[in-house]
């Protein structure tokens, strides 16, 4: 896959994703300690880590799935205010749905495995409000093409697919309404080449 890389242009002082003191406890282990980040319009950030050290599970309190046991998460985006770890749960989805875009580590938590590839691509689509058929089709068709995924496959389920081709469908999901923020963990595991 190729991606056109251009120089961030930070044109503001206020950070896109401001998140702040997330911890996270399962039982008695803690996943997150006081974990913060600030991502900028443009910019990318890596987080690495060692395995289990947390890094997915930061990105599921970036994209609303996990409530930490206590911190604050900010993005600067119109219509967007507060800490996003209070909204309630439909609140939660919307804005995921339409404003943050993820890519698993596995295929299998982020795509309905049975549905055609274009209309796992046309489902967030769906939810953002397109409701006619050939406008899916063509975005669900830009998205895929935009992730190096054969088209002549758009209406196979990913259940059929390789796990590259897999990853390629979430990706083309999570661009598909061009996202402000792009969540993404380990999004080359298993990629063709």
């Amino acid at each position: 896959m190729t991606l056109a890389l251009e120089e961030p242009k930070i044109v503001t002082a206020r950070p896109l994703l401001d998140a702040r003191d997330v911890s996270v406890t399962y039982g008695n282990v803690k996943a997150l300690r006081g974990v913060s980040a600030k991502v900028y319009p443009g910019e990318v950030l890596g987080i690495v880590g060692e395995s289990g050290s947390g890094k997915s599970t930061f990105l599921r309190c970036l994209n609303l799935e996990e409530t930490p046991d206590r911190g604050s998460y900010t993005l600067d985006l119109p219509d967007v205010a507060g800490n996003l770890f209070e909204l309630d749960r439909f609140a939660r989805r919307m804005l995921c749905a339409t404003k943050i875009g993820i890519v698993y580590q596995n295929p299998h938590l982020g795509l309905l495995m049975r549905h055609s590839s274009s209309g796992n691509v046309a489902e967030r689509l769906l939810v953002a409000g397109e409701r006619r058929f050939s406008v899916l089709r063509e975005k669900a068709g830009t998205a895929l093409a935009a992730s190096e995924f054969p088209l002549d496959r758009m209406d196979a389920p990913p259940i059929e697919l390789s796990g590259g081709m897999q990853q390629r469908v979430q990706l083309a999901k999570a661009i598909a309404l061009e996202p402000a923020l792009l969540l993404l963990d380990e999004p080359t595991t298993g990629l063709d080449v």
